[in-house]
């Protein structure tokens, strides 16, 4: 039997967060001005179970717990195969905005959409996440294997994901500082607003897509074993450790990448007409010149072998030659 049962919760002054416990229950939560609890649950199950369901709801102090099966959910065997007698399948629920929304799904997929809220913390293992339009103080984010979506969330102060293989997009958002860290995930960030002041990108295999809404005033800091970085028309290939370019002779913004083969592709929207020089680009930091004027000072290596290491560095042979006879002019 499947049918759809709503319930309503009222007097909640003096509730600051509540937090959802689910194994595989879909939900979709929207924020209002009512100092209320609102629910729209379907259900499936035998007509007993379904009839006399109620989702347990326990309050501790300022925090609100809301189970949607019994801590001790009975499940029926049938032939060796275990089936759950009862199922709540989807939800659709309502919060008090400015409250901070906790879920803690196993399989279920959460959608959060058109919120006002402060704080919105997600625990999943298999299930996707779904997070658009809307403010939010900060996002804290883990899973498994979901994928996670955000995207038109402003005002971010601090956003926070970290999965295991899922993939992670974050598109038109605003945030101060990001973490997000995936072990074979790979990341987009799509028409980013680069008026953040730290965004640290960390990945094991997944490659990291990022393009900006406007030109940024940006610092990036990269290391790679065996990933690609690339910038415009600029890549370098291979072990790079410990480099960085800047779009801005005092960059106000931070960018820190770390991968051991995953790659980094760095784009600007709406700017297809400049150059990379357009931005003030340079691609290696000075530190790195400095340690290869250096080898060439103390004649520890010839210009043949400074030349192969440049070239290992990712620098192009016009900058290998450029750099070469710099050296020799002094």
């Amino acid at each position: 039997m499947k049918t759809t049962k709503s319930f309503h919760f009222e007097s909640m002054p003096n509730v600051r967060e509540i937090i959802f416990h689910s194994i595989s229950t879909d939900m979709n939560f929207l924020s209002w001005n009512e100092n209320a609890l609102d629910m729209e649950v379907e259900l499936s199950g035998f007509k007993s179970d379904v009839e006399e369901y109620k989702p347990i709801v326990e309050n501790h102090g300022d925090v609100m717990d809301v189970f949607f099966l019994k801590k001790k959910a009975f499940s029926i065997s049938f032939f060796g195969t275990v089936f759950p007698s009862f199922r709540v399948l989807n939800a659709t629920i309502k919060v008090p905005k400015g409250i901070t929304l906790t879920v803690k799904s196993t399989s279920g997929d959460v959608y959060i959409g058109d919120v006002s809220l402060k704080v919105i913390k997600i625990t999943s293992v298999s299930g996707d996440l779904n997070v658009t339009d809307g403010k939010c103080g900060n996002v804290e984010a883990k899973t498994t294997s979901g994928d996670m979506k955000i995207s038109k969330l402003a005002n971010m102060k601090k956003l926070e994901i970290r999965c295991i293989s899922g993939d992670v997009s974050l598109k038109e958002s605003s945030f101060s500082e990001a973490v997000i860290h995936s072990v074979s995930g790979d990341v987009k960030m799509e028409g980013i607003d680069p008026s953040f002041e730290r965004l640290n990108v960390k990945t094991i295999s997944g490659d990291a897509k990022i393009s900006f809404s406007s030109k940024p005033s940006l610092k990036v800091d990269f290391s790679t074993v065996s990933g690609k970085v690339k910038m415009g028309e600029r890549v370098i290939e291979g072990k790079a450790k410990n480099l960085s370019f800047s779009t801005d002779k005092n960059p106000a913004s931070t960018f820190n990448f770390k991968s051991v083969s995953g790659d980094l592709e760095i784009a600007f929207e709406d700017h297809d007409d400049e150059t990379e020089e357009d931005f003030g680009f340079t691609s290696k930091n000075d530190e790195t010149k400095t340690m290869l004027r250096d080898i060439m000072k103390e004649r520890k290596a010839t210009k043949e072998e400074i030349s192969e290491l440049m070239k290992t560095m990712g620098y192009s042979e016009e900058e290998i030659e450029k750099f070469l006879d710099e050296e020799d002019e002094k």
